[in-house]
């Protein structure tokens, strides 16, 4: 690698599953993050996911499940 060129598939991003859902409560059923998304990012969390569902024409994030 000449020059410091690097492939975007030789970088390895660290990321969070379902960034958005947290919770410092350990019987939050929905939780899968003990930090906010700014905690993440300040962190070094490069890859925030989340899973959005529709709702009656309405964008909700939801855990798996809206019932959560």
């Amino acid at each position: 690698m000449e020059g410091g060129d690097i492939n975007v598939k030789n970088v390895t991003f660290i990321g969070a599953h379902d960034s958005a859902f947290y919770s410092t409560s350990p019987e939050a059923l929905s939780a899968d993050q003990h930090f906010n998304v700014t905690k993440q990012l300040d962190d070094g969390i490069r890859l925030l996911q989340s899973q959005g569902h529709n709702l009656s024409g309405s964008i909700e994030l939801c855990h798996t499940s809206c019932l959560l």
